[in-house]
């Protein structure tokens, strides 16, 4: 059940896709959640495309998204996702906000993703090693 970097990467290019074309879109829209926060189309595209493409490449595995709820919570291997981590700054056209992605194996995270691509950063640990790479 390791996750390797490559598969940190891909589902970061995933998201990417999703979120970077609408940043400083004027055809963004927002609304306010229960809980007062901000959420996105970009959001719930992030996160939907997400969902797909571990569907496709871990069809057992289980999902949590902050938009999306769970999927499969049993699963011995769940993603953990928030699309946009930072909507407020995504909204205001600020470069401060990343995706996050997780996997999480009895409980326990395993491996992880932030991708700031605004920034051209990204932040990922395997097997309990953390790195940074900027493009």
């Amino acid at each position: 059940m390791a996750v390797d970097k490559a598969t940190l990467m891909a589902l970061a290019d995933v998201a990417d896709a999703q979120t970077l074309p609408l940043w400083r879109s004027t055809s963004l829209t927002h609304e306010t959640k229960e809980d007062g926060s901000p959420v996105t189309d970009a959001d719930r595209a992030a996160e939907a495309a997400l969902l797909d493409a571990l569907r496709e490449r871990f069809p057992d595995d289980g999902f949590l998204g902050e938009e999306t709820g769970p999927r499969r919570p049993g699963a011995p291997r769940r993603w953990v996702v928030d699309g946009i981590d930072g909507t407020g700054s995504f909204i205001a056209g600020h470069e401060e906000w990343s995706t996050l992605i997780a996997a999480v194996v009895d409980a326990v995270a395993v491996a992880g993703v932030v991708s700031g691509p605004a920034i051209g950063t990204r932040w990922w640990t395997t097997g309990g090693v953390a790195h940074r790479k900027s493009q």
